[in-house]
């Protein structure tokens, strides 16, 4: 294996393991978080990047308090006035995320929760997820078009460099002969 072809390889796997490490990232949407303003309800949009395939989705939840409150706490995730996932409990308790997939659409994350409770909820989306395969293959082919494009302007530029020198005409003008050279005579200008 030549040289060329070992780089090919590695330019390939690179860009592969690029587009790896993007569609494995999370968007994460903070729904209600300590030391913000608390929102018993928060409308979030899930949107697809190709058709209405849904999204791989995760949501963390925390309850806590340090003055010692303890109170009815959960959250729900609707899609129109329907429940897709819920978790109702006590803050003492440990709270129960979830993790799925959302199709795409107008949410409504509802957090119950009483004062003197810090409550902190994460949506996770991961949206490249659905064209995970999809970017692969056409981040490969990308990579061979360009690759190829550069060996056909290497071909072809050669070809117009040789056509350009061959149309230029050399003129060599004699060089003028300067005043002290002819003396105080000069040719006629015609």
């Amino acid at each position: 294996m030549n040289r060329n072809q070992v780089f090919w390889v590695i330019a390939l796997i690179g860009i592969n393991i690029l587009w790896s490490t993007i569609a494995d990232n999370n968007a994460t949407q903070e729904i209600n978080r300590p030391g913000a303003d608390f929102a018993p309800e928060r409308q979030t949009s899930v949107n697809s990047i190709i058709g209405d395939s849904a999204i791989p989705a995760s949501l963390e939840c925390d309850f806590s308090s340090e003055i010692g409150v303890e109170g009815e706490v959960g959250w729900s995730i609707m899609l129109d006035s329907q429940v897709i996932a819920s978790w109702d409990g006590n803050s003492s308790e440990n709270c129960v995320g979830w993790s799925g997939e959302l199709s795409p659409g107008e949410y409504t994350i509802t957090t119950t929760n009483v004062e003197g409770i810090d409550a902190s909820v994460q949506l996770h989306l991961q949206p490249f997820e659905p064209v995970r395969w999809y970017g692969h293959i056409v981040f490969s082919i990308l990579l061979f078009a360009l690759g190829g494009g550069e060996i056909v302007v290497r071909m072809i530029m050669p070809k117009k460099v040789k056509k350009v020198e061959e149309d230029k005409e050399i003129v060599e003008l004699e060089p003028t002969p300067s005043i002290e050279s002819q003396g105080i005579w000069q040719d006629p200008i015609r």
